[in-house]
């Protein structure tokens, strides 16, 4: 089974995010690994759905 497109794309897009809050903005660690945790709970969202269908 694959993700589609758009999974992918959201996984990439919170990842860059992730990166820009610790090394541009200088955020603490927990607060930059937010969007990783925000897009593994779609992802696995995603990954239900797809295997229900």
């Amino acid at each position: 089974m694959m993700f589609n497109g758009w999974v992918v794309a959201v996984s990439v897009a919170v990842q860059f995010a992730s990166v820009v809050l610790s090394f541009v903005l200088k955020l603490p660690v927990w607060i930059s690994l937010l969007p990783i945790a925000a897009g593994a709970v779609y992802v696995g969202y995603r990954w239900m759905a797809l295997v229900r269908a």
